[in-house]
């Protein structure tokens, strides 16, 4: 399956920090997450190479889930649809009539720039509607 996972460094401190600030936070913070991851997903579904379509069916994003104090949001595309997933998305001889290599890693990349603005936008206006 490809999957792609962005580290933005920095960042963990000031959204821990949101999120001790309310309880509210926290969940607005995962939403911000996921918007986020779809929004990826959006842009990544424009730039993945299409033959029959199949590929781009199995672009999807998960939930946001919390481990040890961690929020992640994973993306992805392939599975048992279409187990070449990231061999399309690693192939950078190929060239496709529709679509191109590093289909999600290129918008995540791009997603990263302003990410901390953003979600942090969004966690404040959260917390600042609870008021």
């Amino acid at each position: 399956m490809a999957e792609a996972k962005v580290i933005v460094k920095g960042v963990d401190k000031t959204l821990a920090r949101l999120a001790r600030m309310n309880p509210r936070a926290r969940q607005a913070l995962k939403a911000a997450l996921y918007m986020e991851g779809e929004n990826i997903m959006g842009e990544s579904k424009r730039q993945v190479p299409v033959d029959t379509g199949n590929l781009r069916t199995t672009g999807h994003v998960e939930p946001p889930k919390e481990a040890s104090g961690i929020i992640t949001v994973t993306l992805g595309y392939g599975g048992p649809a279409a187990p070449y997933a990231v061999y399309i998305h690693e192939d950078l001889t190929k060239r496709h009539a529709v679509g191109k290599a590093k289909y999600l890693e290129d918008p995540a990349n791009e997603a990263a720039k302003g990410l901390t603005e953003r979600v942090g936008r969004r966690v404040r206006e959260a917390v600042e509607e609870e008021r």
